[in-house]
């Protein structure tokens, strides 16, 4: 084995006459791999005048002298004025600077990871073939109700419509900052603050309560 297993760092061969050169191809390959970041994961035309080691994870209609002959997901690594393709390995995971956000790559390539405040919704109505019912209180009141929710899509929660004015009324959601969500259908079951705000029979997910 002429390279290292995880990063394939060139190994110095016994005798080897100029080491510099196998070192330092090494601390190259570090210094890009190592708290990797990438300039972007959805640029698709390669840059005309990158920064000497700039990194892009390449996305699915890339184009360029060099990019087009990379694989898709792969690293593409400026150095020394060459592009370098670099391949990662799954649980690799690499901080992109354009979205301001952490990707992970996994047997479906690079994905983004959800920030700590994105992970506002650990439930699923309807996972387990039936429409799952959530308990829905207030902070301030503690007055409890059960609805049925019609359905979550990103920071929305929508209540069926029978369920809605017991719950966008007035009175009710009067000064209301917080409410409570539990999973009835999950064992056990699942609780989680969040800052909402009420209106057309949804939720409005503003941010998770700490």
């Amino acid at each position: 084995m002429s390279d290292t297993s995880r990063l394939a760092l060139p190994y110095l061969a016994a005798g080897q006459a100029q080491k510099h050169v196998t070192v330092n191809e090494s601390l190259r390959r570090l210094d890009a791999l190592v708290q990797l970041s990438a300039v972007s994961a959805t640029t698709t035309t390669q840059p005309g005048a990158p920064n000497d080691g700039d990194i892009y994870l390449l996305p699915g209609g890339k184009t360029g002298a060099a990019w087009s002959a990379m694989a898709e997901d792969a690293l593409a690594y400026y150095r020394d004025g060459v592009w370098e393709e670099l391949t990662p390995k799954p649980g690799w995971r690499c901080y992109v600077q354009d979205a301001d956000a952490f990707y992970a790559h996994g047997a479906g390539g690079w994905r983004r990871m959800a920030a700590p405040e994105e992970r506002r919704f650990i439930f699923t109505p309807g996972g387990d073939g039936v429409v799952s019912i959530y308990r829905i209180d207030t902070s301030r009141v503690q007055n409890p109700r059960t609805a049925t929710i019609a359905g979550i899509a990103g920071d929305i929660v929508t209540l069926s419509t029978g369920d809605a004015g017991l719950f966008f009324n007035q009175s009710f959601m009067a000064g209301v900052s917080y409410v409570r969500i539990w999973n009835t259908s999950k064992t056990p079951n699942q609780p989680a603050w969040v800052r909402a705000s009420g209106g057309a029979d949804q939720l409005t997910v503003v941010d998770a309560a700490a």
